[in-house]
């Protein structure tokens, strides 16, 4: 049975990918098919005694700091391999193993040398993003980051002409509720990554609609059960 130690910082985005994780790990510590979960923020591990567990999980926070030599296992979970390839990459170099988020991400850091290195989709949490019994009141929705450029273009347009629309940032614990409580949820990926929006969207029953993502992955997860 493992006892794990979780690493990420949340203090300045308290949706960052890790509190997805430690809630999964959460439950399985529940169900007792791990012994134990501990949250760590990076700053603690100079302080902590890692000998106390049996495994290290770094979770991509967007945040600049060494991996340390633990002297145990230890696993990276690069999220932004389209934004910030030479840190993700640097952090897979200082791991035992290494998971990213975006298939093409997993090739770049597979052709830079990393030997164990795995595509490990996003995906949402059905808890936080499922399907709510609320009355339609938004046409449009997309709970993010503007930026700049593409989407930002795309969201003006949006609002300009569907007014009855949600389009900025909220509670990570609010996203499933208005994304229920919209027709419509609308994504464009920056560098055609697959975010955890396309998951959340599809999650709460509403409409996705999304730029192309297929040679990235998109079509191998959310391939049609019809057939089954």
């Amino acid at each position: 049975m493992l006892r794990v130690a979780i690493i990420f910082d949340n203090t300045l985005r308290p949706e960052t990918t890790g509190t997805y994780c430690l809630r999964a790990l959460e439950e399985l510590a529940r169900e007792e098919r791990i012994t134990s979960v501990e949250h760590l923020f990076p700053s603690q591990l100079g302080q902590s005694d890692c000998h106390r567990f049996d495994l290290c999980v770094f979770i991509d926070d967007g945040l600049e700091y060494e991996l340390p030599r633990v002297g145990i296992p230890t696993a990276w979970w690069a999220i932004d391999t389209h934004l910030a390839f030479e840190r993700c990459l640097k952090k897979a170099r200082q791991a035992d193993v290494t998971f990213a988020a975006q298939r093409n991400g997993a090739e770049q850091l597979r052709a830079a040398g990393i030997a164990h290195v795995n595509w490990l989709p996003l995906a949402c949490d059905p808890e936080i993003h499922g399907r709510r019994e609320v009355p339609h009141r938004y046409d449009v929705a997309f709970v993010g980051t503007l930026f700049p450029g593409a989407r930002e273009q795309f969201l003006a347009l949006l609002q300009e002409h569907y007014p009855r629309s949600f389009l900025g940032r909220a509670n990570y614990r609010q996203v499933g509720e208005i994304y229920s409580a919209a027709k419509i949820v609308f994504n464009r990926s920056l560098r055609d990554d697959i975010n955890m929006r396309v998951f959340e969207g599809l999650c709460s029953g509403a409409l996705l609609i999304t730029n192309d993502l297929a040679e990235n992955g998109q079509s191998e997860r959310t391939r049609s059960r019809v057939e089954d």
